[in-house]
């Protein structure tokens, strides 16, 4: 294992990802320091650490309340009644919010999976073999009930807020249509810079794994609502491209930022998006000959830009298509090109899967077995 993978911290428990920073900055930002939030040990584990507010689960230590309240948050999985889980919060834990991982979305249909036997085992089960999966408390939140409020989703966590004055007037209770359930957060989310991304996780975790009619409306709600915010007009290209497949009117998009760009490259992230551009344009053939280079002329403005070694691959990866253009074009400047962006990626780093595979294109000798293994442990290769 390369040293550099040694030092990475595990996925897992610790939840050390760009999501969980995402929530604590939410949380941070918006929700006053003596307010309780409930969510599973190991959300709360970062909450308690990141933030000053109170977990009603507190990940340090487990007796039998612990285990009760824990018993009753694995409810988010099953088919408990809304109204009775956010009366139990309140009453009972004195909070009104409640932090739910995905993970409580994604629960299987099978009463052979082991979650599902878990929670059949559970004092506050409400467990059916017949309910659909939408029909889990987790789903019925996000798109059929009024009960809770969304505040904050990026696609992997979600929080809601209980709303209880709205229970005791019974206003607007019970199932609503899914975009109208949803559309409210997207109200409150209009005023937050960060607000185009929350839509596409959201989008990207509705469309994957629940319901992609509903993902559709709110991807489309994005790109009416900030149509020219870069971010979003961003965002919705890649949605077009990667997960819908709709390429044309991707290429709209990837042309509308590019316009934008003028004839600069000021940023990694515009040479990033120069790189998305240009494999697009490769793979789907949706691209020209003029067009195709154009964005290799404007390329060769983003060689003097400061990188990060997170972004050899992309060099590498651009480096190679250059060179693939290259056999088309036959002109004086593209191969050349391809040369120094190989040149560049390998300032960066070389520990990736590009570099091995692309190396011989660059080079006349294949590496020695000794250079490979140097390069493995250490990160460093001599390149003739």
């Amino acid at each position: 294992m390369p040293l550099d993978e040694l030092k990475k911290v595990p996925y897992g428990e610790l939840y050390n990802n760009k999501e969980s920073k995402q929530l604590v900055e939410w949380i941070n930002g918006n929700l006053n320091q003596n307010e309780a939030i409930l969510s599973d040990m190991p959300t709360s584990s970062i909450i308690r650490c990141a933030t000053r507010n109170r977990v009603v689960i507190n990940p340090q230590y487990e007796d039998y309340d612990i285990r009760k309240k824990t018993r009753f948050l694995y409810t988010l999985g099953d088919y408990a009644d809304d109204k009775w889980f956010g009366e139990e919060m309140y009453q009972i834990y004195k909070c009104e919010y409640v932090v739910v991982p995905k993970k409580f979305c994604l629960i299987p249909n099978d009463e052979t999976d082991a979650i599902n036997k878990l929670l059949k085992s559970n004092d506050y089960t409400k467990y059916s073999q017949t309910a659909e999966h939408g029909d889990r408390l987790c789903n019925r939140l996000l798109m059929k009930t009024s009960t809770f409020d969304l505040l904050f989703s990026n696609g992997h966590y979600f929080i809601y807020k209980y709303n209880k004055d709205r229970v005791s007037r019974n206003d607007k209770l019970g199932t609503t249509n899914s975009f109208e359930a949803i559309k409210p957060w997207l109200s409150r989310c209009s005023s937050d810079p960060k607000c185009p991304q929350q839509i596409y996780s959201t989008f990207s975790f509705l469309n994957e794994h629940v319901n992609s009619q509903l993902a559709r409306e709110i991807l489309e709600y994005g790109i009416k609502t900030y149509s020219e915010n870069l971010l979003m007009i961003r965002l919705y290209a890649e949605a077009m491209d990667y997960d819908l497949e709709r390429y044309s009117v991707a290429n709209k998009y990837y042309r509308k930022l590019i316009y934008k760009m003028g004839d600069e490259c000021k940023s990694r992230e515009d040479f990033l998006l120069l790189s998305q551009y240009l494999g697009f344009l490769l793979e789907t053939k949706e691209g020209n000959h003029k067009e195709i280079k154009s964005i290799v002329e404007l390329s060769s403005k983003c060689l003097d830009l400061q990188y990060k070694g997170e972004d050899s691959e992309s060099l590498c990866l651009f480096s190679a298509q250059l060179l693939e253009i290259s056999r088309t074009f036959k002109d004086q400047m593209t191969r050349p090109l391809a040369q120094k962006f190989w040149q560049k990626g390998l300032e960066y780093g070389r520990q990736n899967e590009c570099f091995y595979k692309h190396y011989s294109k660059f080079n006349q000798n294949p590496p020695r077995k000794r250079d490979l293994f140097a390069n493995f442990l250490f990160g460093k290769f001599q390149v003739p």
